[in-house]
């Protein structure tokens, strides 16, 4: 899930409700796994006493397993990216109505039952009573069934603080200039390949931009600019042309006495005689 980074003020501020959602959340946590320990539990008594366990009891069980994955993985996002998302704060209130699901379907069996078991005894005719420990099974599901509770005003607590960072955060972008947009960079260089030369390379850059799309004050454009190892090589290559061209210049118009000094020795003794 995309979360964009949002600002330190979320958790250092005393007037953020960053530290709440962190502790709301670490409670959250601690509770969901208290709640699917008991009924953990609850199903080993059931198995125990070959007895049929309840739908409730699978239910509840399986939301408080995939609700504490789920509060572990946004904590953990939340405490690096300093920000939650609109998103979050919506499966969060999923997860309240999961909850409230069941703890409806769970009281039947922590209230309406065990209260029937605890009054008649072995008489009633339930799923409780078949079981070997009446008072503990009762005990245990009726902590998980006030847990649950627990857990939905956990959750729309943490779906208000959500939405309310994920806001604090839309506002701050929107007063620095905006979401950031992508800019075209000129770069000059040497390309991938070696073989090609004077090729034009771009790469992108993120700059925040305003609202009627200029570019605020502060914002930079990064420009590269051509490095010196490239302009003292090319500078290096055009001496050595010189020379090149130099040399065969020289050799070009010289005269055929520097190919036979014999001859030219000769000549110079012959202008002594005379």
């Amino acid at each position: 899930m995309d979360v964009a980074p949002g600002s330190k003020n979320t958790l250092s501020d005393p007037s953020s409700p960053g530290p709440g959602y962190v502790f709301f959340r670490i409670v959250n946590i601690a509770t969901q796994i208290a709640c699917f320990a008991c009924l953990a539990q609850v199903m080993s008594m059931y198995n125990a006493a070959r007895a049929g366990t309840p739908s409730s009891v699978q239910y509840l069980f399986a939301v408080g397993i995939i609700g504490t994955v789920w509060s572990i993985l946004i904590l953990i996002t939340f405490l690096r990216a300093n920000n939650v998302s609109y998103t979050i704060a919506f499966f969060d209130l999923v997860g309240m109505v999961l909850f409230i699901v069941g703890t409806a379907m769970l009281s039947k069996e922590a209230v309406d039952e065990c209260a029937v078991a605890k009054a008649t005894g072995i008489n009633a005719d339930n799923s409780v009573s078949r079981t070997d420990n009446v008072t503990q099974v009762c005990g245990l599901m009726r902590a998980s069934w006030g847990l649950a509770i627990a857990n939905i005003v956990f959750y729309f607590l943490l779906a208000i603080l959500g939405y309310q960072i994920a806001k604090m955060v839309e506002d701050e972008y929107k007063r620095l200039g905006g979401p950031l947009a992508r800019r075209t960079v000129i770069e000059e260089g040497y390309p991938v390949q070696p073989a090609v030369r004077n090729v034009t390379q771009t790469t992108t850059a993120a700059v925040p931009v305003g609202a009627a799309g200029a570019v605020p004050v502060g914002a930079v454009l990064v420009e590269k600019e051509r490095s010196r190892r490239h302009r003292s090589k090319s500078r290096d290559r055009r001496s050595h042309r010189h020379s090149s061209r130099e040399k065969r210049r020289r050799s070009s118009t010289g005269t055929r006495d520097d190919y036979y000094p014999d001859r030219r020795d000769s000549r110079r003794s012959s202008r002594r005689d005379y």
